[in-house]
């Protein structure tokens, strides 16, 4: 029996000391940077490379597996009162609560390496800062400069006799922007090499109530996204949660990265995808004067009719956790309002000033 238990209580030990020293290590800054431009990639590219032949998220499956192994577990400890004398059961539960411990283990040790040392380094691994500040008429200029961007690129998307965008294959679409992200490898070299496929959330409308695009899931490294956003979000989506298996996880720094990787793009569609959700973002956190220009009535139509095409797509599938739906909403802005506290200033909204950075001396 004692032989039996050495190779339980190694690995356990093994873990639990992996877990300890990275997490402590993790606490410098230079190390985490270090860690994700030099040793990160290895496991996040092999998780992701042998999890993409997959056809569901294995992640997101996981994690509803291991909801069910908690509640499991603690229901076992608490029928233990009653059946202890049992000797089947007891062993039972000692067998299963080994299985519980090592698996604990397992996922916070991937959750280490692949989480909270990443996401602990400086921004953008450069030591970059959102503390910059900037002038109105520099903040007005960025934003007029997207919007010519966003009108010019919106004519330049193929479409139908009816004005209409031909969507190209999502894949396609995905590869485009993936080259886009690397083609800025040189100033950000961790946007080099292999991008695994985003995969459809099994739970898509649940995300969609939680207002949820996507989700990267540490411990398989896949990235998965809400099926329901609409086509022309798309593109920055996959940029977005691809930045994240790229071990960049500050909100900040992917929103950031997957606009400009995505207006660096092959594909109109990419790059009007990319323009389209920096304007978003930028339009939404400065003032705007009445006679400011605007997105033309091609963009303004263009959107309408992909939101038009998103309710359609929601409506032709069944949402059996529907009547659940006001219980999703108000756990998703609990949680907005936690991951807002928690991330504080790297949250989604300091893309913006990186945007500024980023342009500074270019077009102002």
């Amino acid at each position: 029996m004692k032989k039996k238990k050495r190779p339980f209580i190694l690995t356990a030990v093994i873990l639990t000391a992996l877990i300890l020293v990275f997490n402590l290590a993790g606490m410098n800054r230079s190390f985490c940077d270090f860690y994700t431009d030099n040793i990160y990639h290895f496991i996040a590219d092999g998780l992701g490379f042998i999890t993409a032949p997959i056809p569901f998220p294995l992640g997101e499956t996981l994690m509803y597996a291991g909801a069910v192994t908690v509640i499991v577990f603690v229901l076992s400890l608490i029928l233990l009162i009653f059946f202890h004398r049992k000797k089947v059961y007891r062993r039972f539960v000692f067998h299963y609560a080994r299985f519980f411990v090592m698996t604990a283990l397992v996922v916070v040790t991937l959750y280490t390496f692949n989480w909270t040392v990443p996401v602990r380094g400086t921004l953008l691994g450069q030591n970059a800062t959102l503390d910059v500040e900037f002038t109105p008429e520099e903040m007005t200029a960025l934003r007029n400069y997207i919007v010519e961007q966003l009108n010019r690129t919106a004519e330049e998307v193929e479409r139908d006799e009816s004005g209409n965008i031909i969507f190209p294959d999502q894949r396609e679409l995905n590869e485009s922007a993936a080259r886009g992200l690397q083609s800025l490898s040189d100033e950000f070299p961790r946007l080099a090499g292999y991008y695994p496929p985003i995969k459809d959330a099994i739970c898509s409308d649940v995300l969609d109530w939680m207002k949820i695009g996507g989700y990267t899931y540490p411990f398989t490294m896949e990235t998965t996204q809400n099926k329901f956003c609409i086509r022309l979000y798309l593109p920055v989506l996959y940029a977005h949660e691809s930045l994240h298996h790229k071990g960049y996880y500050k909100e900040s720094e992917a929103v950031f990265l997957s606009y400009i990787g995505c207006i660096a793009s092959d594909s109109p569609i990419v790059r009007y995808s990319g323009w389209l959700w920096m304007y978003m973002d930028v339009n939404a956190k400065m003032p705007v004067a009445e006679d400011a220009p605007m997105p033309s009535a091609l963009v303004q139509r263009d959107l309408k009719e992909d939101y038009a095409d998103e309710a359609a797509r929601y409506a032709a599938e069944s949402h059996p956790l529907e009547r659940f739906k006001p219980e999703a909403k108000k756990a998703g802005k609990k949680g907005w309002k936690t991951q807002g506290k928690f991330i504080k200033k790297y949250d989604y909204s300091g893309g913006v000033n990186l945007i500024l950075q980023y342009y500074k001396g270019k077009i102002y």
